[in-house]
């Protein structure tokens, strides 16, 4: 969430697409680290559209504050620049209670880094969840986080 120069008249939006193992295998990118190398081959189209100066291709000079390079797009839908993540492209294995890392006792992954959230936001309730999680597998809690967040709601202390 960017709050940079919000007092525009342009949005300041994102649309999202979900990608798979199976676009990457799409493009022969059969090999262990494929998403990075998926998302890696979209940042250098970016880059040569805007001939490697950090130019963003656009069409209309009013879009955008930086230095732009006037491109053919749709008038509809204009996308000034190509945001290749919302999370981390590597995903870190893990149980689904308490959120252990299957590969490493002791290690509980949580957050954008670990690939399990896509902001602040979502990985705060990630981080809420697998805490809560791991106090009731070391015997610390005892009933359910519904419950507990209910409460904190009513109480005012909590909103969500």
């Amino acid at each position: 969430m960017s709050f940079s120069r919000q007092s525009s008249k342009w949005a300041n939006a994102a649309l999202v697409v979900t990608v798979s193992s199976k676009d990457f295998a799409a493009l022969d990118l059969h090999i262990p680290l494929g998403g990075v190398e998926f998302q890696r081959m979209f940042e250098r189209r970016a880059a040569a559209m805007g001939e490697g100066n950090f130019v963003v291709p656009d069409c209309r000079q009013e879009v955008y504050y930086l230095n732009n390079k006037e491109a053919t797009l749709l008038q509809l839908l204009v996308s000034s620049s190509l945001q290749t993540r919302t999370s981390s492209p590597v995903q870190i294995s893990r149980s689904a209670d308490p959120c252990e890392c299957t590969s490493l006792r002791g290690l509980y992954p949580i957050g954008e880094g670990a690939g399990y959230a896509g902001g602040i936001v979502s990985a705060a309730v990630g981080g809420m969840y697998s805490g809560f999680a791991l106090a009731k597998c070391l015997g610390l809690f005892h009933g359910s986080i519904e419950l507990i967040l209910g409460k904190a709601q009513s109480a005012g202390v909590a909103k969500y």
